[in-house]
């Protein structure tokens, strides 16, 4: 056999064949490699469908523009006619930057796909869950803020009673104020709900506090309002000597008889306790009644106070001579026919002697008085001679209608400044113009007496201050000078 010329070597290259000379019945299997083929010289129409599988595609081979609508098949999507359950896309391939905005849909999750750790933090908001989706399980512990919280979960209004588990609302979950009057059903709130002191006046109704609802021994002093306790809160008994404050029991809350002798402490009932008139004889003890003598104990007791014994409370020879101090004894302290010659010179005319004493005017001074035609006491005067003669001197300032003491005979000493006798001692004094004791001239005298007066001679210069009186009834006309007896103009 003639062996081939060409087997040494390509008989025919490319210059050689006619365009579309060569087609597909003559390139053999594997022919044709990746090298053979020209840049671009492959388009969609030389490529049979179904041709071309994964081992054919170089890594990055595919763009967004070379996948067709719907070409893309999960685990989860319709046969591709490649096999059941062809998964275009490998598991765990698709990452979150593969996907555009928007691109993902409702219809594009299957049941269940969606996972706790497929959703970013703050990617879940309330357009994104369907009505009834969050149950109790699904809401962490502190994850619902309400009117008060940081972010508000709750619309107002919304939380109802049956939306509360038993239990689930603590200290914690309700804000200040959040919980008012109206929020709580009638009869919700018990005795443990109820924190130490949360309690005051003004949350307690009137009557709401009844006997039961105070604890015993719970009720002290401050809790009881001024007038609060009234007798019939007060068991039999209950009140005992400790329970009284100083001053509290007056009059008014002892009854009759109920203070014996054993309810009162030795010594506790002074003068003032003593109601006016309830001491009687029987009462006082034998030497309880002291004066102002000292007593055994060396304190002065009065008992008897000054000027209350009368007449009536000294019995009959109960006075002695030791009882009575010098010089006590007045003219008027004696009785009737009791004046002794001694005493006759102080005796004063008073009411009780058959003289009415009475004033018919002021007396001031000492001023000689006479007796008017109604019986009473007026001012002697020499110069007129209706007012004499003069039957006594009266030393004290009286008033009119008062009644007054007028001495007729004694020793009179005057207070000074009342009368100056001086260079008169043992001379006479007389019933002056106006009633006044003087001598026959000098500055008591007033200017002296004129030719017309009465003279009447009251008694005798002891000293400057004091003349012996000795009153002489009768009187004459012209003054002292008309006496008769005249020595250099002066009575003698």
């Amino acid at each position: 056999m003639r062996k081939s010329y060409f087997s040494f070597g390509p008989l025919v290259n490319s210059g050689r064949l006619m365009s579309g000379a060569v087609g597909s019945v003559h390139i053999a299997d594997g022919t044709i490699v990746s090298v053979d083929i020209g840049d671009g010289t492959i388009v969609s129409g030389d490529i049979a469908s179904g041709a071309i599988g994964r081992p054919h595609l170089a890594q990055g081979a595919v763009l967004i523009y070379h996948v067709g609508s719907g070409q893309l098949v999960g685990a989860a999507g319709p046969d591709t006619g490649l096999g059941v359950g062809e998964r275009t896309i490998q598991s765990g391939t698709i990452g979150s930057t593969d996907l555009s905005s928007g691109s993902v849909r409702s219809g594009h999750l299957g049941d269940g796909c969606v996972v706790s750790g497929s959703i970013a933090s703050g990617q879940v908001a309330s357009p994104h869950l369907a009505s009834g989706s969050i149950g109790s399980g699904a809401i962490g512990s502190g994850s619902v803020h309400g009117f008060f919280g940081a972010t508000r979960h709750i619309s107002s209004g919304t939380v109802g009673v049956w939306d509360f588990g038993s239990g689930a609302v603590v200290t914690g979950s309700v804000g200040s104020g959040a919980v008012q009057s109206g929020n709580i059903a009638s009869g919700s709130i018990g005795r443990f709900h109820l924190s130490s002191g949360s309690v005051t006046s003004g949350h307690i109704g009137d009557n709401a506090v009844l006997s039961g609802s105070i604890g015993s021994g719970q009720v002290f002093t401050f809790h009881v309002a001024s007038g609060g306790l009234l007798s019939g809160a007060l068991g039999s008994g209950q009140v005992g000597q400790f329970h009284h404050s100083s001053g509290s029991v007056t009059s008014g809350h002892i009854g009759d008889n109920a203070v014996t002798s054993g309810n009162i402490s030795s010594g506790s009932m002074g003068r003032f306790h003593l109601a006016s008139g309830v001491v009687n004889s029987g009462h006082v003890g034998s030497g309880a009644v002291t004066g102002s003598a000292p007593v055994d104990l060396g304190q002065w007791a009065f008992c008897i106070a000054s000027g209350t014994i009368s007449t009536n409370d000294i019995g009959s020879g109960a006075i002695n001579s030791g009882h009575i101090s010098s010089g006590q004894l007045g003219t008027y302290h004696l009785g009737s026919g009791a004046a002794s010659p001694a005493a006759r010179s102080v005796i004063p005319i008073y009411s009780g002697l058959g003289v009415t004493s009475v004033t018919a005017e002021v007396i001031s001074g000492v001023r000689a008085v006479y007796i008017d035609s109604s019986g009473a006491l007026a001012i002697a005067m020499a110069s007129v001679s209706g007012r004499m003669p003069a039957i006594g001197v009266v030393f004290d300032n009286v008033l009119s209608g008062i009644q007054a003491i007028m001495y007729t005979d004694g020793v009179i000493q005057q207070t000074s400044g009342l009368t100056d006798f001086s260079g008169y001692l043992g001379r006479g004094v007389f019933v002056g113009r106006s009633g006044q004791v003087t001598t026959v001239s000098g500055s008591w005298s007033s200017g002296g007496f004129a030719s017309g007066d009465l003279g009447q001679i009251v008694g005798r210069i002891l000293n400057s201050g004091a003349f012996l009186l000795r009153l002489n009834p009768v009187n004459w006309s012209g003054g002292p000078l008309g006496f008769g007896a005249i020595t250099g103009g002066v009575y003698e």
